[in-house]
């Protein structure tokens, strides 16, 4: 038992759980959006141009299957030539809200359009914990989201949180 605690402290230990996959096949399995998601792709170019950024979703189509883990709601999968797609678990899709939807596609399209990493940092009002970023591992549900989607917009786009904290401690 020790051995193997030395073993693991000493090593890289356990992999980091994350939506951004790496996959071993050379080309993505899409080619092109399912037109469920087209609004949403359409709705977060809409949300970089507000924010100062020209972006495309085209090259990176959205489509429901396997994420490989029952856990993720969603991936930004991006393959040995460079492609990439984003893959929705469709038994959670066809049970959530509009904005848990939108909250999830944009977090996905931070990865794969905007190389954004992870942003798991927190504020606590009122007793509650709100996420500071469309980052975050967990996605922000509608309580949050929706009376702050401009402020968590402007975060994605920008990386700059001030607008969301103002916001949330008000």
């Amino acid at each position: 038992m020790i051995s193997l605690l030395l073993l693991l402290i000493n090593s890289c230990g356990l992999p980091i759980i994350s939506d951004l996959i790496e996959k071993d096949k050379e080309t993505r399995q899409h080619n092109t959006t399912n037109p469920v998601f087209n609004s949403y792709a359409k709705s977060f170019e809409a949300a970089g141009q507000k924010n100062g950024i020209n972006i495309s979703t085209s090259n990176v189509p959205i489509n429901f299957g396997d994420t490989e883990n029952a856990n993720y709601r969603g991936i930004c999968a991006t393959y040995q030539d460079g492609s990439k797609e984003i893959i929705i678990q469709e038994s959670w899709w066809n049970l959530q809200t509009e904005d848990y939807k939108e909250s999830l596609i944009y977090h996905e399209l931070g990865h794969c359009l905007l190389g954004r990493d992870h942003h798991d940092e927190t504020i606590a009002v009122s007793g509650q914990d709100f996420k500071t970023s469309m980052m975050n591992k967990t996605i922000i549900s509608p309580t949050h989201y929706s009376p702050h989607k401009e402020s968590y917009h402007k975060e994605l786009f920008t990386q700059q949180s001030g607008d969301i904290i103002t916001a949330l401690t008000k």
